[in-house]
């Protein structure tokens, strides 16, 4: 017989782990999820060390988050945003710690690391996955993501869809575009986003590029439709995005979203789609994407099969139909601002939770 809680309210936690801030959108999910928890009246349970570069800190390191979780309240209902910063190799510690201490764990899924990176450290990542089988549910991404969790073994009953990743605004809504102009906009780590370095071989007539975010060299990237306009951090961003649609792609190439990088797309929850969202801006998205369906069933963009398509298919959407993209858009942004959809994804997981414990 399981032990019944006296006071429910006091033992719901979630993990709190270092977050480094940074210009770079990705952390801003895992902020933005850290507020939600506090709203919805989790404590924080702080783990927030860091590694030093020494042996020996290391070690003291280790022994330290180990001490740590072993203080976790027996029963507990614990959050854990997963892969943890810094704490990638306690994960497996820590599925022993929850097992012995019978804690209830609701793993919100950032990233499925051996999807993202496959090879020898995709495999070294699915071995770290152990906490996924000892959670009581995940707040997997999308349904294509959940299908991938499935095929490692994983009872489809202790999943929840997100749908969305939240974006939390603290001040008001970012001005909505107009269509009187054909600006596409691409936010992003440009280091990483490798096919940016060949935008200049489409043929660029009718319609301009603009680019956001960390670069080595923006200069190289630029020509007469392509230009750079700086990076800002994941807040600011919204305000300072100018343009009239916003592309989702990812990848090395120009004809379809590959390597690894660029085929995770069929997996994962961008953030460059809340970002998009939240800056009222028409999605442009590969269309083998896991959220193409998303984007084309809540009419907010449309699909590319490369983007040599680009110039084509903007060419064709009418006056009625970017009405139409600004209104569904105005409705989701409203969601997302406020955290709606993680809040329904953990009101369903802790539903099971307790439908569990009866």
């Amino acid at each position: 017989m399981k032990k019944k809680i006296k006071n429910e309210k006091e033992q719901i936690y979630f993990l709190d782990d270092y977050i480094p801030s940074s210009k770079d959108a990705g952390c801003k999910a895992r902020i933005d999820a850290r507020k939600i928890f506090l709203r919805r009246g989790y404590k924080s349970y702080p783990i927030n060390y860091q590694p030093g570069k020494t042996f020996f800190s290391k070690v003291h390191f280790y022994i330290s988050v180990f001490f740590r979780l072993c203080k976790i309240p027996r029963h507990s209902i614990i959050a854990v945003q997963f892969p943890l910063y810094y704490l990638g190799r306690i994960s497996i510690l820590f599925s022993y710690i929850a097992s012995f201490k019978h804690l209830r764990t609701i793993i919100l899924l950032h990233d499925l690391d051996f999807l993202r990176f496959g090879g020898k450290y995709g495999l070294k990542q699915k071995k770290g996955c152990r906490i996924l089988f000892k959670a009581k549910n995940i707040i997997s991404h999308n349904q294509k993501m959940t299908e991938v969790l499935e095929e490692i073994g994983i009872d489809s009953k202790r999943i929840v869809n997100l749908k969305v990743f939240d974006y939390l605004l603290d001040s008001r809504f970012p001005v909505s575009a107009h269509l009187n102009g054909n600006t596409v906009v691409f936010a992003g780590n440009l280091r990483k986003s490798l096919f940016c370095k060949n935008l200049k071989a489409i043929n660029l007539k009718n319609i301009s590029i603009r680019l956001y975010g960390v670069a080595d060299n923006p200069t190289s990237l630029l020509s007469k439709n392509i230009e750079y306009a700086g990076c800002f951090k994941p807040d600011e961003l919204p305000y300072k995005l100018n343009g009239n649609y916003f592309l989702v792609w990812d990848g090395d190439s120009l004809k379809t979203c590959s390597g690894l990088i660029g085929n995770y797309l069929r997996y994962n929850n961008p953030h460059k789609i809340s970002l998009s969202i939240i800056s009222r801006l028409p999605v442009i998205i590969w269309e083998e994407a896991a959220l193409a369906d998303f984007v084309v069933n809540e009419k907010i963009g449309f699909t590319v099969k490369n983007l040599f398509e680009l110039e084509e298919k903007i060419s064709h959407i009418t006056e009625n139909q970017y009405a139409e993209f600004q209104k569904n858009l105005e409705r989701l942004s409203s969601s997302l601002s406020r955290g709606l959809y993680l809040e329904s994804a953990l009101e369903k997981a802790e539903a099971d939770i307790n439908a569990g414990e009866k």
